[in-house]
């Protein structure tokens, strides 16, 4: 249940991307796949693939290389599925909320 969960709610922040791909074509960098290249491969892994965590970690990439933005629901739909996956940092700032 909680796969169907985290993969409706990926599914939601690419159509919210696949939406920006027209202005984050700009920031393309060469050599490097690029945006629409990502998306696509981000629904791939997310629809027949079903690999939710290589899409959940894919999708955190994207927002670090390009300026997208997300709607508020996109990005609670992010931390929902970080919550389910039970991802962590290794950062010092995060100790206190790591469970392992």
């Amino acid at each position: 249940m909680s796969e169907d969960l985290i993969g409706d709610r990926l599914s939601r922040v690419v159509t919210e991307l696949e939406a920006q791909a027209e202005a984050m074509a700009s920031h393309d960098r060469l050599g490097l796949m690029g945006f629409q290249g990502q998306i696509e491969q981000l629904k791939e892994w997310l629809g027949p693939a079903n690999e939710c965590g290589l899409g959940y970690e894919s999708i955190i990439a994207l927002l670090e290389a390009y300026p997208a933005k997300l709607s508020a629901r996109a990005a609670v739909g992010m931390l929902e599925a970080a919550l389910l996956f039970r991802y962590k940092t290794g950062r010092e700032e995060d100790r206190m909320f790591d469970l392992r």
